[in-house]
């Protein structure tokens, strides 16, 4: 799995490529980007889709797969995107943190990689590496808000998803699988 972190976006080529297990691969969000260097055979978003498209679509593959949440009014844009090509969808429930509850009454939902990960073991993954799951820094290398340093809402997002990663490491190894972290050197 290819998330869009630094160490990701600064990789080379060569890199990305030794850094890949063996059996599919999946871009998280942004990572997509990549596909000119990783033949993707899935790309995960949980966020609109209409948030993403524009630039993601011209990076899919013809054979890739979609992943996303099944909720409206997501699932109802993907359908007004793919048409008939619906069939290439994967979909799951999202889940939200309402603990994190804001004034606005909106629970963030789970970002991503998580909703990524539990379908990947629900289908049957026994070993995923991760490969610029970072993080760290404040929005994304691949975009024009990056920043290497942490602003006070990225510092809470990255304690929360440093946990988050843990209990999932252990929800795989209580199953027989494994999560990785890849270091690039």
């Amino acid at each position: 799995m290819v998330c869009e972190g630094p160490s990701a976006c600064y990789a080379s080529s060569e890199a990305l490529l030794g850094a890949l297990l063996p059996g599919p691969c999946v871009a998280v969000n942004r990572a997509i980007m990549f596909s000119d260097v990783i033949p993707f055979d899935a790309w995960a978003t949980m966020d609109d889709p209409r948030n993403l498209w524009g630039m993601a679509k011209k990076h899919l593959h013809e054979r890739t797969k979609l992943f996303s949440g099944d909720e409206a009014p997501n699932i109802l844009i993907w359908r007004d995107i793919l048409g008939d090509d619906v069939g290439k969808l994967y979909t799951r429930s999202p889940t939200y943190m309402d603990e994190l509850t804001g004034s606005d009454g909106l629970a963030p939902m789970m970002p991503t990689l998580f909703h990524t990960l539990a379908w990947l073991l629900q289908v049957g993954a026994k070993r995923v590496r991760l490969i610029g799951c970072d993080m760290e820094g404040s929005g994304s290398p691949i975009g024009p808000e990056w920043s290497p340093e942490n602003d006070r809402g990225f510092h809470l997002r990255w304690q929360v998803e440093r946990e988050m990663l843990r209990l999932s490491q252990e929800h795989y190894r209580a199953r027989g699988a494994r999560i990785e972290r890849w270091q690039r050197s």
